[in-house]
């Protein structure tokens, strides 16, 4: 996938995934797009860019810590862990760490460029 040292996301867009996360959906549409720009060779670090239609879904970092930014649209991230909310829109970047628990809630349509690193098992 990866064809030099620089991933350019303009150009040569990968084909559009659809990902199907019917385990996650609470309600609205459980189909998400996503483009998968770059995967290093050893799976590590993926990333690319991500779309989700009217829905509300669970999100749990399970061995992975994410970047985000909004690139069109927004949604709304409840922290199943302490409780805290946040509206995301256009412009707004974020990290979500390993281990957090989310309900997102999609009023419209929402797109995010991405950068997921796997995180190693034991860390000693």
């Amino acid at each position: 996938m990866n064809k030099g040292l620089i991933t350019n996301f303009s150009k040569n867009a990968p084909v559009r995934q659809v990902v199907d996360d019917t385990k996650n959906n609470i309600s609205g549409d459980p189909l998400f797009g996503r483009w998968l720009h770059f995967e290093d060779r050893s799976g590590v670090i993926r990333s690319g860019v991500w779309e989700a239609n009217k829905s509300v879904f669970l999100d749990v970092m399970d061995g992975i810590v994410e970047f985000c930014q909004i690139i069109e649209g927004e949604v709304t991230i409840k922290s199943l862990d302490d409780g805290t909310v946040q509206t995301m829109k256009v412009g707004d970047a974020f990290v979500m760490e390993n281990g957090s628990r989310m309900e997102w809630t999609v009023d419209n349509y929402v797109k995010k460029t991405f950068v997921i690193v796997r995180i190693a098992e034991n860390r000693d």
